[in-house]
């Protein structure tokens, strides 16, 4: 009998034991569950100066520290020259275009809010030219080009809440969703190549921020 009882008592405390370890496992797959971790993706838009005036949008993709990059820009350049000596109002004699579609490829390195990057890939685009004196627009064909980049932007450290009216008041519970600032080195290896330099804002998943 004695056996019998210090047996049962046995089981019960193996029992409980196991409950707790299931407990455990249970909570810990749940919390493992619940956690979700956003990928990183983040978008941009650029203004600059190139040969001329330069605008573009980009939509970026990390996967650990590879970046994969779609891009489209296009550079605008305007030739102008007084319309009399006299008379210094200048007066356009031609435009010229580049719209540019390119995917790119490279490194992010991320360092508390700030990162760098540097890509490169490929893309294709078309020049649009037009003559005043002949009044014409010329649109050569698409040709291929070896684009690149290089950029560094500016995020927020840690996760923080949304602020409206002028940042005042913050709403809404802290987010890994984040708005960037920087600077950003852009160019095309082709035909009729170009670099430039240009200041992106963004918007998006930047990093993994810890709990």
């Amino acid at each position: 009998m004695k056996y019998i009882a210090l047996l049962l008592v046995f089981i019960c405390k193996l029992a409980l034991a196991q409950s707790d370890s299931i407990a455990v496992i249970n909570l810990s797959d749940t919390t493992k569950k619940s956690k979700f971790v956003p990928p990183l993706i983040f978008g941009d838009v650029m203004f600059g100066k190139s040969f001329g005036f330069m605008a573009g949008t980009s939509l970026n993709y990390q996967i650990k520290k590879s970046l994969i990059t779609l891009r489209f820009v296009s550079v605008y350049e305007i030739r102008s020259k007084p319309a009399h000596v006299l008379l210094p109002i200048p007066v356009i004699y031609s435009r010229e275009s580049r719209e540019e579609a390119a995917i790119l490829f490279g490194r992010r390195i991320i360092r508390s809010g700030t990162s760098m990057s540097f890509s490169m890939g490929l893309s294709t685009s078309q020049l649009q030219l037009y003559d005043r004196q002949s009044g014409t627009t010329t649109s050569p064909p698409y040709y291929l080009g070896f684009p690149f980049e290089a950029s560094m932007i500016v995020f927020n450290k840690i996760k923080q809440r949304y602020r409206v009216f002028y940042g005042l008041i913050p709403i809404l519970k802290p987010t890994a969703l984040s708005r960037s600032i920087g600077l950003k080195i852009t160019g095309n290896i082709s035909k009729h190549s170009y670099v430039g330099l240009g200041l992106n804002v963004g918007l998006g998943y930047h990093k993994v921020y810890d709990e």
